[in-house]
């Protein structure tokens, strides 16, 4: 490591930053969402008005989500045109409950907009790395969040395998 980066340790999380790029090393949670009827969007309305319904929709989610749990609630979002990537460090039944909640509220805003949604959430290891140009993603559980939620056929949002086998679910009846 050169003198001009530096390297930090969060909650599990691991930081090495310099002048070009971040990179996130971490064990979560990962919604993939795809948004169903966007190109309907498009055609009715010009891309940055359609970006802004959307991110008004995950607004009023992650409000609702932080009213209901005030220091759990650390969701990061990253839009690519008709998916999204929801990012939840917190690997526990609270954080899996978390995650669940804010979708659930994502959901029915995107809904009341005339835009339904199919999401799946996942756990496990995966990496995150932002430069001025370019944001990239890897990792398994967004791989298996992706093809759970292409899989479905109606709107919704399903917890997958990984889920179970990544932390001890007693909350599971509840969903």
């Amino acid at each position: 490591m050169d003198d001009g980066d530096k390297m930090a340790f969060e909650s599990g999380v691991m930081k090495r930053e310099n002048n070009q790029q971040t990179i996130v090393v971490q064990s979560g949670l990962v919604a993939f969402v795809d948004i169903l009827g966007f190109k309907q969007l498009l055609s009715a309305n010009a891309a940055e008005e359609s970006l802004k319904i959307i991110n008004a929709c995950m607004l009023k989610g992650l409000a609702g989500t932080e009213n209901l749990f005030p220091r759990q609630a650390e969701i990061k979002t990253f839009v690519i045109s008709d998916s999204i990537l929801i990012v939840q460090p917190n690997l526990t039944e609270a954080g899996i409950f978390v995650l669940a909640m804010f979708c659930k509220l994502f959901f029915y805003g995107l809904l009341m907009d005339g835009l339904p949604a199919r999401g799946a959430i996942a756990a496990g290891n995966f990496f995150i790395q932002t430069t001025e140009n370019q944001i990239v993603f890897a990792g398994q559980p967004i791989v298996e969040a992706y093809e759970l939620a292409n899989s479905l056929e109606i709107a919704t949002c399903a917890l997958t395998p990984s889920i179970e086998t990544k932390v001890s679910l007693n909350l599971l009846p509840f969903f």
